[in-house]
């Protein structure tokens, strides 16, 4: 005979239980989801639910042929909260800076569900951002995997930083809509990415500024990583031709042929592409500064 349960459960505890496992929401759950911001795009794609994706916004570029065929909800930090809710999403993902302000509160208003990012600028960072997204979306055995195909680049990428002569000081410049470079510093996605490089920041001012010809001349960067607004080239680091940079040309850096061109979205967009980007730049310093 079975054993007498000397302490049985009462019945109402055992519908309790029942009632907040139902009403328990399930990370799989979600179907129509938008994404904020390019990183959170790419993210959701890479862990296989780029079907669910009913819209992103204008800086979601990655991966290409998935993201040039979703509608645009506008640029992250000024979304369409009309343009949102018009699909509708079952889950909207944020990066920290979303915006403006009253459109998120006006989502959260409306009962849309939210889920926020840190938006994490280094290898952890990131790697905490995927977790963060593929538990939302139970997908967290593909996030693992993704993690861990990033952590295996970025080995790659120490193996290359390690036959530099030195620490190299690198300067980041942002070729933007206008004729003027702008130089991220500290605080900068170019300075986290200066970071991931293993190498110093040649300008100590925080965030972007213009800098004057004079400037880039004087300033002791060893090479200089040229971010170009609306080109993509074929390689995530490939040397930049002197007759379009004239100024840069005649720096130290451009002396020793370290002018470097690098796609904007892999290597400062911070999502799962930049362990390829920091890959190959490393693999190009170390070439132009053993250059003897």
């Amino acid at each position: 005979t079975l054993p007498c349960n000397k302490h049985p459960i009462p019945m109402k505890k055992h519908l309790l239980v029942l009632a907040l496992i139902l009403a328990a929401p399930l990370a799989h759950a979600y179907e129509r989801i938008i994404s904020a911001s390019g990183n959170i795009s790419e993210i959701v794609a890479l862990l296989g639910d780029a079907d669910k994706l009913v819209a992103v916004d204008s800086s979601s570029l990655l991966p290409k042929d998935v993201m040039e065929k979703k509608p645009k909800v506008g640029y992250r930090r000024v979304l369409s909260g009309e343009g949102i809710l018009s699909y509708p999403p079952d889950l909207v993902i944020l990066p920290p800076d979303a915006g403006p302000a009253e459109v998120v509160k006006h989502l959260e208003g409306a009962g849309v569900p939210l889920l926020r990012i840190k938006d994490g600028r280094s290898e952890q960072g990131v790697a905490d951002d995927i977790r963060t997204i593929a538990k939302a979306l139970g997908r967290e055995q593909e996030g693992e995997a993704l993690i861990a195909r990033l952590t295996a680049t970025m080995d790659e990428a120490r193996a290359a930083q390690q036959t530099y002569p030195a620490r190299p000081r690198i300067l980041v410049l942002y070729d933007g809509l206008s004729d003027q470079l702008s130089s991220m510093g500290p605080k900068s996605g170019g300075d986290a990415l200066v970071q991931l490089l293993s190498g110093d920041n040649a300008v100590d001012v925080e965030g972007m500024k213009i800098l004057s010809p004079e400037a880039l001349l004087t300033l002791p960067a060893d090479a200089i990583l040229i971010a170009r607004l609306g080109r993509h080239f074929d390689d995530n680091a490939s040397l930049a031709d002197p007759a379009e940079y004239l100024d840069l040309a005649q720096s130290q850096a451009g002396k020793r042929g370290c002018l470097i061109q690098i796609n904007v979205m892999e290597s400062l967009g911070f999502g799962p592409s930049y362990a390829d980007a920091v890959r190959d730049i490393s693999k190009t310093l170390a070439t132009c500064l053993n250059k003897p």
